[in-house]
Formats: structure tokens, sequence, C-alpha cells
């Protein structure tokens, strides 16, 4: 098979795998409900590095704290770190020109004015124009993600193509490089199917170990090399 027929296979795949994994995505997204979820949070506007709110918010349960006034110019690590030792996990805390996180011990801060002087928030784009955007972003970070699966699965090749160069090696048998790396290229194929239907089943957190697909690609490929015809030419035998 020509090297144009192997890049265009190898691109259907994973352009397959990254659309069944797109489409799982969007329909989790899509079944969630932002204007219920908006409606929990107070009135507020943040806009020209300010946050306006008609009254202050507290959130307190299972472990999660979390804190918005605009009274309070600004938190420190110091107020979350206070709140953490009295045995929340997740801490929130929004003041009038920062909101600082601390969560499973890490701390975040971000002042409103980073953010520039046209961008805008409040709890009706929340509503109504957050979801969209985050399709957005997701669809364009998936096409970003299905350029560099690509390349991932060709360098994850070349890795294999030196087992390949090994095994061939063994089996004492002469096979020119560019048969080696093919055979690198389609003993992947497998576990990256399995993989990819593992990833596609929902509330199930299955993951194949990267010792296994090594080992199972391994062995498809020393037996595709097995069968593969020596290149080595044969010796004439002269009277």
């Amino acid at each position: 098979m020509k090297i144009g027929s192997m890049i265009g296979f190898v691109t259907l795949l994973v352009l397959i795998a990254t659309l069944l994994s797109f489409g799982s995505i969007m329909v989790s997204i899509s079944s969630i409900d932002m204007e219920e979820i908006a409606s929990e949070l107070p009135e507020f506007t943040l806009e020209n590095g300010h946050l306006n709110l008609e009254e202050d918010f507290l959130f307190d349960e299972s472990g999660v704290f979390v804190y918005m006034t605009e009274d309070i110019d600004s938190f420190s690590y110091d107020d979350a770190d206070s709140l953490a030792d009295e045995g929340y996990r997740d801490v929130m805390l929004v003041g009038r020109d920062r909101i600082s996180i601390l969560q499973n011990g890490e701390y975040q801060q971000l002042d409103y004015s980073d953010l520039g002087s046209s961008f805008a928030l409040s709890r009706e784009w929340i509503a109504t124009e957050l979801l969209p955007f985050v399709k957005v972003v997701i669809f364009l970070l998936y096409i970003v993600y299905f350029l560099w699966r690509i390349l991932w699965y060709f360098l994850c090749a070349a890795v294999y193509l030196l087992f390949a160069m090994i095994i061939a090696a063994v089996m004492n048998k002469q096979i020119p490089g560019e048969v080696l790396f093919r055979t690198a290229v389609y003993s992947k194929v497998l576990m990256f199917v399995v993989a990819t239907l593992l990833e596609l089943i929902p509330l199930v957190d299955i993951s194949v170990p990267l010792l296994f697909r090594v080992a199972v690609t391994v062995v498809f490929m020393g037996v595709a090399i097995m069968k593969l015809p020596d290149n080595r030419p044969a010796l004439t035998v002269y009277p």
C-alpha cells in the first residue's frame, strides 16, 4: 500500500474517532439546562473590571464554599486557606475586583481588569449565551485535537518502528524500512479502536493500560513481520 493511501487511512480513522468523541461531548453538553443553573446564581454583572451584585451570595455544602460580594475589593490566599483549614475542599471567593479559588490545595486568582475593558459577563449571558459559546470553543479545540491525534499516531508508529526493526533482526529477516513502518502503523489500529470505544462508554471510567497496548501492538507486528517475505537477495551459486 502506498504512502498516500496509508496517510489517508490513518486520517480517516482518526477523523471517525474524533467525530464520535465530539458527538458524545455535544450530546452531554446539550442536555445541560443553563437557565436552571443560572437561576441558582445571584443577579450580577461583570464589566469594566468590576463586579456588581444585587445581594451577597453564599453557598456552603458538601465541602464546597462559595462567597460572592461587592463589598470587598478582593480576597487573598490567606482568606481561602483559612476556610480550607476549616475542612472545605473547594473554596471560591468572589470580590468586586478579583476572584480567588483554592481547589485541592492549589490556589489561583484572577483580577477582572486583566480580562480587558471590553469583557462583560452577567447571569442573563450565562443562561442564554454561554452554552453556544462553549460549543464553538469545543469545536475549535477539536479541530486542533484532530490534527494533533494524526501527528501523535505517526509519532507513536515511528517508535514502534524501532520494535519492528528489532523483531525483524531477531527473525533474521531483511525487510525495507518503509514496509516495517507501514506494519507499525497498521498494527496500532486495533488498540486505537478499542481505546476509542472505551472512551465513549458513558459513566464508566475505563482505559487500556499503556503496557498492555504496547504489548498487543508488538505482538501484532511480530505476527505480521513473520509473514512478510524476506527481501534479502538470493545467493547465486556458480559451478
